[in-house]
């Protein structure tokens, strides 16, 4: 479910990138340890700024992420020159996003959560409609 999340969270800012003249690559990879890469989900690029998405197919119950998940995008931040970075879930239990900062003496970085609503919005209602068509 993870991959598929991905794709789909993926697909959807590619387009809405596309449309707003912004670039976004999607699996972009940096050495990081020995032959070891580092490799965030998306990295968008508009108006001279770079922001990091990493999207994780898991349920919060609270706008509060694992410790590892805050390393991983605080890495994601430093390797990438992003002053932001997002972690991407999908929408349960009603939470909203949340952002907030590191507390880094050298610079001013960002970490926020994003929760997509996977049941919502255009495609869930052409996919309802089309269901319903073959009835």
């Amino acid at each position: 479910m993870n991959d598929l999340f991905e794709a789909y969270i993926g697909a959807l800012v590619v387009r809405a990138a596309r449309q707003r003249g912004w670039k976004a690559r999607l699996q972009s990879s940096l050495p990081f340890w020995e032959k070891i890469t580092i490799r965030p989900d998306i990295v968008i690029e508009a108006d001279g700024r770079r922001i990091i998405l990493d999207t994780k197919w898991k349920v919060l119950s609270s706008p509060r992420p694992g410790m590892d998940d805050l390393r991983q995008m605080y890495a994601y931040n430093r390797f990438f020159a992003a002053e932001r970075a997002f972690l991407v879930y999908p929408e349960v239990n009603g939470l909203g996003d949340h952002q907030g900062c590191y507390h880094d003496p050298d610079r001013h970085l960002g970490c926020g959560l994003l929760f997509v609503s996977l049941f919502e919005g255009k495609y869930w209602r052409q996919m309802r409609e089309n269901a319903c068509s073959l009835q």
